[in-house]
C-alpha cells in the first residue's frame, strides 16, 4: 500500500472514530476528563492526588410548541420553551492522608456529582395589536392592547457529594 493511500485510510479512520465519540457523547453520555498530576509527583517526589472529572453533554427534550387560544389572533407560546436535560459535572479526587502520630497512611476521597438537572430556555408569548374579526363591525378587526409575555426557564436539580476515608 503507497504512503498517501494509507495517510488517506488513517484519516478517515481518524474522521470515523470522531464520529463515533460525537455520537456516543450526544447520546447524553458524560465526557471523561483527567487532570494529569505525574509532573507534580515526579518534580517534587511526592504523592500526588488524583483528580477526575466528567464534563456534560446537554441533551435537547421534547419541546412544548405553540398552541391556539380562543380569542388572541397570534397562538400562545410562539417562542416555545425549549427543556434541556444535563448531567450535572462529575469530579472525583482521590488523595493519602498521612497519619499525624505513627506510621502509615490513610486515602481519603471526595466525589461531587448527582441527578441530571433539567433546565430550558426561556420562551416569548405575545399578540398583536388588533383583535381577530368582530362580527358586530362587519368583520373588521379591533384595536386593543398589545400583550407580550417572558416565560422563564425552568432548572431542577438536586446535588450531592460524597467524602470517604478508608
Amino acid at each position: 500500500m503507497k504512503s498517501p493511500t494509507r495517510g488517506s485510510l488513517a484519516a478517515l479512520l481518524a474522521c470515523a472514530a470522531v464520529a463515533a465519540g460525537a455520537g456516543s457523547a450526544a447520546a447524553g453520555e458524560r465526557v471523561p476528563v483527567s487532570v494529569p498530576m505525574e509532573g507534580v509527583e515526579h518534580s517534587l517526589g511526592i504523592s500526588a492526588p488524583k483528580v477526575g472529572a466528567e464534563l456534560p453533554v446537554p441533551v435537547p427534550g421534547a419541546v412544548d410548541g405553540p398552541r391556539y387560544v380562543e380569542g388572541r389572533l397570534l397562538p400562545a407560546g410562539l417562542v416555545p420553551v425549549v427543556p434541556f436535560s444535563v448531567p450535572l459535572p462529575g469530579v472525583a479526587a482521590e488523595s493519602l492522608v498521612p497519619h499525624v502520630v505513627g506510621g502509615g497512611a490513610d486515602r481519603a476521597s471526595a466525589v461531587v456529582g448527582g441527578p441530571d438537572a433539567v433546565v430550558g430556555t426561556p420562551g416569548v408569548s405575545f399578540d398583536a395589536p388588533v383583535s381577530g374579526p368582530q362580527a358586530d363591525a362587519f368583520g373588521l378587526p379591533r384595536a386593543a392592547l398589545p400583550v407580550a409575555g417572558l416565560r422563564t426557564a425552568p432548572l431542577q436539580t438536586a446535588p450531592a457529594a460524597w467524602l470517604h476515608l478508608t
